[in-house]
């Protein structure tokens, strides 16, 4: 029977974990690498200069000889609105402060900007904007005979002077008299500017949507981290690898470094070798018993796999990934190279009913290798690479439980260059651009 003592205890205990998991992160290193990254390529790739971000003219710094500067790029609303689409981050207004004087022409608007997602708050901030400030005051000089601030400067002289120069009128649409003056009379020349409320009440709409637009940009910078990019030029943004090391993503690597270990330097016809080797194992095949298969290939069809074709290579994995190789059926007579493949009626083997069950994930393993092959990526990155893409989605030792679209996701995102083989994981950057550049092809 648990006494009280040990229940005090085991309150104790949680409430000790509670707290020291007040101060651990919420992140593994990894991914806070790939959400900087991911941010990185979302301003250098999808983001376009002067619509998305830009410097504000007169805010850039001059040299001492007077010359700009580089200048701080600042975020346009364009810009935030991509972030917050890449984050999936949904934005919410609330009346913060308003000030309203209809007489003096005070308009005063404070927003508390939320970012939501899936109903928690990411970040918030408040953005203002009133009349009184410089681009917003509308000021007029007063009519000295009906004292309407209605007073303009004209583009020609009065009538009285058709020689002097462009004088002033009191405009009688907007209320005034409509009496022309001179330019240089001293009753309107000598007037000191007086703001008109009227004319601000014409800009309330501007004015509030200002503040909800500073509001945005402010909470959008908090919740992606995303001050640092606008603050420097565009073109000294840096990509963080694996090692944690900064590299610049403008600058090409030099030729004169070694080639990455992912790219296969092997002659192509190697690379299709392991690649039907390791399609043989796919199927069941043990190691010795896959290359002592694919001799037999070779003998049974006469051609020598140095100079055979691409074809040739194709549809020796066509009969392999099918099951026409396996070590239960007649090997395959496949064309030799250079010659247009037999039209042999065949009857291929029935599909699995299911895409998902054992079979259809080992045809998936050798289609998957025959891409990384194709692309001349290294067999056993690429393996690697797989099986990390697996632990990612938490069915290690399910994989034949892994629905189809995710395979499709994962294949479709080698082919497009968009799967980064060192994590295992779908570049979504680079998968929407390859999606956006195929739409605008169609």
């Amino acid at each position: 029977m648990t006494t009280s003592n040990e229940i005090v205890k085991v309150e104790a205990q949680r409430t000790d974990l509670a707290e020291s998991l007040n101060f651990m992160p919420v992140m593994a290193i990894e991914q806070v690498r790939e959400r900087y990254n991911a941010v990185v390529n979302c301003v250098k790739m999808l983001m376009k200069p002067g619509t998305d971000y830009g410097i504000i003219p007169g805010t850039s710094s001059k040299n001492d000889d007077g010359t700009p500067s580089n200048g701080k790029n600042t975020l346009l609303k364009p810009g935030a609105e991509k972030l917050c689409t890449l984050f999936g981050l949904v934005p919410e207004f609330e009346d913060y402060r308003v000030i309203e004087n209809w007489e003096t022409g005070l308009f005063y608007y404070a927003y508390r900007c939320r970012l939501m997602r899936r109903g928690f708050t990411v970040a918030t901030y408040i953005g203002s904007c009133n009349s009184r400030e410089k681009k917003y005051r509308r000021a007029a000089r007063i009519c000295p005979e009906c004292s309407a601030a209605t007073i303009k400067r004209s583009k020609f002289p009065p009538k009285s002077q058709p020689e002097g120069k462009p004088g002033w009128y009191c405009y009688e649409k907007a209320g005034g008299c409509g009496r022309q003056f001179d330019a240089d009379d001293p009753s309107i020349a000598e007037q000191s500017l007086r703001d008109d409320p009227s004319a601000s009440c014409d800009l309330i709409n501007t004015i509030q949507k200002m503040a909800q637009k500073r509001a945005l940009l402010g909470a959008t910078l908090i919740a992606t981290n995303a001050s640092e990019f606008f603050t420097q030029d565009m073109e000294d943004l840096e990509i963080i690898d694996v090692e944690g090391n900064a590299v610049l993503s403008s600058t090409p690597t030099p030729q004169t470094t070694p080639p990455s270990p992912n790219i296969d330097q092997r002659p192509e016809w190697e690379i299709a070798a392991d690649a039907a080797l390791v399609a043989l194992q796919a199927r069941g095949y043990a190691q010795n018993e896959a290359e002592r298969k694919l001799a037999s290939i070779y003998k049974t069809t006469g051609v020598a796999p140095e100079t055979a074709g691409s074809a040739w290579w194709e549809s020796i994995m066509k009969a392999i990934t099918s099951g026409r190789a396996d070590k239960t059926a007649k090997p395959p007579a496949p064309p030799m190279a250079g010659t247009p493949e037999t039209t042999t009626p065949h009857t291929p083997e029935p599909k699995p009913a299911t895409p998902t069950n054992w079979d259809f994930w080992q045809e998936f393993k050798s289609s998957w290798l025959t891409l990384a092959a194709s692309k001349h990526i290294n067999l056993t990155v690429a393996a690697e690479a797989l099986k990390k893409a697996v632990r990612n989605v938490g069915m290690r030792g399910s994989e034949a439980q892994i629905p189809s679209v995710t395979t499709t996701l994962w294949y479709s995102a080698l082919e497009a260059d968009a799967f980064d083989l060192d994590t295992g994981r779908v570049n979504q950057v680079k998968m929407v651009l390859a999606t956006d550049a195929v739409a605008a092809g169609a």
